[in-house]
């Protein structure tokens, strides 16, 4: 038997055994609890008459915190044990958690089908190989690729043209706007250093 058949076994094995303990133990929780509450009563009536009698004596004080010091102790005992019982039930509690577990566990490994060893996994399908490339769709989309790349070429040649242009006439204007600056220059000097005009001849005397 597999591990998972041994575990299944076991627990079902066990479960009635844990659910008389479980009753058990509630039995004899409720029976404790009883017990601890008569304690309890009896311990406050006989603080009650004690400090009655200590009305009766001499020294009251003295009295009254001896008998109270007594019943302090007496249901600090009972609290102790009561609250023993309470972690008692929670431990219970718990363990009624985890057999619900088990339970739960038990019925789906018994809805679960095992496989039998002869069966084999399914083999998966092997995928498709890509189709072949079509020799005329190879052809067209070269064709295509080479247009695309001399269009691009053509393109870098008509813009460089064309900067090439724009540069020459950049230049032309600027060489006749020097030129024209010279002429200006030229004509404003020969305007400076024109001759004075002759002066009229002196009359001979008669």
């Amino acid at each position: 038997m597999s591990k998972p058949g041994w575990l299944v076994c076991g627990l079902a094995l066990l479960a009635p055994w844990a659910t008389v303990g479980a009753q058990n133990l509630g039995d004899s929780a409720q029976a404790e609890r009883e017990r601890i509450a008569r304690e309890r009563s009896t311990v406050l009536q006989q603080q009650a008459q004690e400090e009655a009698q200590c009305q009766q004596r001499f020294a009251i004080e003295d009295c009254l915190r001896a008998v109270r010091r007594s019943a302090r102790e007496r249901l600090t005992r009972l609290r102790q044990q009561e609250e023993r019982l309470d972690e008692a039930q929670r431990q219970e509690r718990a363990q009624r958690r985890l057999q619900a577990s088990e339970q739960r566990l038990r019925e789906r490994a018994s809805q679960v089908p095992v496989p039998a060893a002869s069966e084999a996994p399914a083999r998966q399908p092997k995928a498709a190989p890509a189709p072949a490339l079509n020799p005329q769709v190879h052809a067209q989309r070269q064709r295509q690729a080479q247009a695309e790349k001399a269009q691009r070429s053509a393109a870098l040649k008509d813009e460089a043209a064309t900067n090439r242009q724009e540069r020459l006439e950049k230049e032309e204007t600027a060489r006749r706007r020097k030129a024209q600056r010279d002429a200006r220059t030229a004509e404003e000097a020969a305007r400076g250093r024109a001759p004075a005009a002759a002066l009229p001849a002196a009359s001979v005397p008669q």
